[in-house]
This record gives structure tokens, sequence and C-alpha cells, in this order.
């Protein structure tokens, strides 16, 4: 995880932004910034937003699927919800090129936006 003075609990702002751990007084463009303090103390709350916290970014899970119509395993394979509740796992190039009977259900899911 990045860490920011923004996010430390050391960290102090009103008239201006002091740090208790170091005893100073930081800039607002530094108190943004990242960096690689020893005393950071990871808080929750934003020093400059009161009403919002702090929101970590979903990360993309890089595991690889196996397509159901070529048996390629790839990271780029996106599933589907067919109409009768089956599930399709199928890579770009068999959802565009592919012509058997999974991927013109998976192409209709996805015109749908039935993508899980």
């Amino acid at each position: 995880m990045k860490q920011y003075c923004r996010y430390c609990a050391y960290l102090v702002t009103g008239n201006g932004t002091y740090c208790q751990a170091h005893e100073k007084e930081l800039s607002d463009s530094y108190a943004k910034r990242v960096n690689n303090c020893k005393d950071f103390d990871f808080c929750e709350m934003d020093a400059y937003c009161e009403t919002s916290g702090y929101k970590p970014r979903n990360r993309k899970s890089n595991k690889k699927l196996t397509c159901d119509i070529c048996k390629r395993e790839s990271t780029s394979c996106n599933r589907y919800l067919t109409e009768d509740g089956r599930t399709i796992t199928i890579c770009p190039p068999c959802l565009v090129n592919g012509d058997s009977y999974l991927a013109r259900l998976a192409r209709k899911a996805h015109e749908e936006g039935r993508k899980i």
C-alpha cells in the first residue's frame, strides 16, 4: 500500500499542516505525495476532506480463465450469463469469430449486457 501523510494519524491540519511525529510544518503538496516515512501510522480519515475517508481501489484479478470453446487459458476471457442460466467463459477471438452454438449464446448475452 502506498502511504501518504494525509492518511497518517500524526498529521494535523487547520491553519497549516503539521507533523507531530517529526515536529515540523509541511507543505500541502508534500503531504499529498507518496512517501516512505518510518513513523507512518495509517488513519482512514483524509486530513484534507472531512466527508470521505480512504477508499482503496479494487484490484483486477489476474486469474486465468479457460475458454469454453478453444480451451485456452487467458486473463482476457470474459464470463457471460445466458438466458437459460448457464455461465459461458469465452475469449475475445472466440466471441467475435466463433460460429458454434456457445459462441452465438455468448454474443447474444454480450449484446444484452449480461457480463458477469
